[in-house]
């Protein structure tokens, strides 16, 4: 199932269409990453770390632009998607050891909060749904 502007992913299209045509280019492919990672099927998730080396875009970056996010922001993102996660209930799911038994890999952070692609929040989640971009990293 394909959602269309989600506000979350809005801003971070916002953010990143004024910037620099170089920029731009990097910070839509690191979205594209966040939102998509391999692109395969089933998808491979690329952590923020994972991202940062792939494009270059630093993590607090990446969370100023909302490439990344932390588990507040994660929950208005699932909001965005009509799908309601309680929030006591998927603070405690998402976490640094359930994180660590789905994908093997220590959890990013940024100032001391963790920090997920949007692919990783929704299968960590269970949200079995796909985000498309275009190729000028505005959602389809």
């Amino acid at each position: 199932m394909t959602r269309r502007l989600n506000p979350i992913i809005s801003k971070a299209q916002s953010k990143i269409s004024s910037l620099s045509e170089a920029d731009r280019r990097r910070f839509s492919r690191a979205l594209k990453y966040s939102v998509s990672g391999d692109e395969e099927e089933p998808p491979q998730s690329y952590s923020p770390e994972e991202i940062a080396k792939l494009t270059g875009v630093a993590l607090h970056v990446q969370f100023d632009f909302f490439i990344i996010v932390s588990k507040k922001v994660a929950l208005e993102f699932l909001d965005g998607l009509n799908y309601s996660a309680k929030k006591a209930a998927f603070k405690k799911k998402v976490n640094g050891e359930r994180y660590r038994n789905a994908f093997g890999k220590e959890p990013s952070r940024v100032a001391n909060r963790l920090v997920f692609s949007y692919l990783e929040i929704m299968q960590l989640e269970g949200v079995n749904m796909t985000l498309e971009l275009t190729a000028s990293g505005e959602e389809e």
